[in-house]
């Protein structure tokens, strides 16, 4: 195994199940906070690792303290993440009469990786912003990472892309 590599996988591991930074939401969706009708990033974090894909419909039938407790709720280690799972699929079922999808987990989330992925860095490009150096990509707590791919999606609009860069220092 190359050091590339060896690095590559130990940043992996590292970052795979890292703290998620417990009910942080971000500055630019801070508007989401008053009544949590959008679901934050932490959230969809959380979901991504338990391996449950929620709708937004879903989302705004659990009762806002429901949601509020989803938001702080730990999910950052094999058993925090079987509990969290547990309460997502106990709570929906509760309020909607049915179980959420159930998705795979990435065992090599793309955030993970020590290399800016090319759908951030495309999207930065597109946008007329600066693609984040691998240095300071390695350097973002993996909540951040995973927050700057959602926004940078190709089917998503990246009008919170430009805020998240730079409220994460990039800009």
């Amino acid at each position: 195994m190359s050091a590339t590599a060896s690095t590559d996988a130990a940043t992996r591991r590292q970052v795979g199940r890292a703290s998620v930074g417990q009910g942080r939401v971000f500055d630019f969706e801070s508007e989401l906070e008053a009544d949590l009708t959008y679901m934050p990033m932490a959230v969809r974090f959380k979901l991504d690792q338990c391996g449950i894909k929620l709708s937004l419909a879903e989302w705004q039938r659990l009762p806002e303290y429901r949601r509020r407790e989803l938001l702080y709720a730990p999910c950052d280690h094999e058993d925090t993440i079987a509990n969290y799972r547990q309460l997502v699929r106990s709570w929906v079922k509760e309020s909607t009469g049915t179980e959420p999808l159930a998705i795979p987990t990435a065992s090599d989330p793309p955030w993970a990786s020590s290399d800016v992925p090319e759908q951030l860095a495309q999207a930065a490009t597109q946008m007329g912003l600066s693609v984040p150096s691998p240095a300071r990509w390695r350097i973002l707590s993996p909540l951040e990472r995973f927050a700057l791919l959602k926004l940078s999606r190709k089917e998503h609009d990246h009008r919170n892309l430009g805020r998240a860069l730079r409220e994460f220092g990039f800009l």
